[in-house]
């Protein structure tokens, strides 16, 4: 069993050592702001988030039907930003989630997300993150500090 470290919930991600991998602790007061950690702790996997500059915005729209958990959501919203690093050159340092949505039969998130074209004379790219993994994933709430914590494990 995992024992969540909530003891400074003022800390939004940290990264832990995994055999072949790459992983992240994320924390937040709310769920908007867990998945928020997560998109800053996985682009600073990547790149120095202070060399990134959050100029420009992108919105990212997900909407979902049907029963899905906390952690299918999580590696969702992760694996769209990825597709925005991809398709449109992108690095991104900043994320505001506007609306986090979870019922029964339909999740919604819509954010706006801020960074800026990848120019290799400023950015490096320090590690390729493929994809986030089912592996070890954790989404929780702490009863003592009513924030959120969890873990996700990148493939890189």
């Amino acid at each position: 069993m995992y024992i969540w470290d909530m003891n400074n919930i003022n800390k939004r991600f940290e990264q832990i050592e995994h055999l072949s991998d790459i992983g992240i602790k994320i924390y937040g007061n709310s769920l908007k702001q867990l998945f928020e950690s997560a998109a800053e702790g996985m682009f600073s996997i990547m790149c120095d988030l202070k060399k990134i500059n959050p100029a420009v915005k992108r919105n990212v729209s997900i909407e979902e039907h049907g029963r899905m958990g906390l952690e299918e959501l999580l590696v969702l919203w992760l694996e769209n930003l990825l597709y925005k690093f991809e398709v449109d050159n992108m690095l991104f340092s900043r994320f505001k989630i506007k609306k986090f949505l979870t019922e029964d039969s339909r999740n919604i998130i819509e954010a706006d997300i801020f960074g800026e074209k990848v120019d290799f004379g400023k950015h490096e790219i320090v590690v390729a993150v493929k994809a986030p993994t089912y592996h070890m994933l954790e989404v929780r709430k702490d009863r003592n500090s009513r924030g959120w914590a969890g873990k996700v494990i990148f493939d890189v």
